[in-house]
């Protein structure tokens, strides 16, 4: 089983990611909200893939559509 890499507690990273996505959810594209709080960073290649916590790899969303996205990405996998 692979080890899951920790989430970083780096504040340059989530800056650049809110400044790149101009403070919206890269998922559903509404603010992330007035103070420009990141609930999550969601990587676009997957840890499980080699995907690692980078400005390439790294997109600010909301918790709920973090959630949401990952929900669905399993349940696409389980109909494989």
């Amino acid at each position: 089983k692979q080890k899951k890499e920790n989430i970083p507690k780096n504040a340059n990273l989530y800056s650049k990611a809110i400044r790149k996505y101009i403070n919206k959810c890269g998922l559903c594209g509404i603010d992330l909200g007035q103070d420009g709080q990141i609930t999550e960073l969601h990587r676009i290649t997957p840890g499980s893939k080699g995907g690692k916590y980078t400005l390439k790899n790294v997109i600010p969303v909301h918790l709920f559509c973090h959630k949401r996205h990952h929900a669905l990405e399993k349940k696409k996998e389980s109909r494989k």
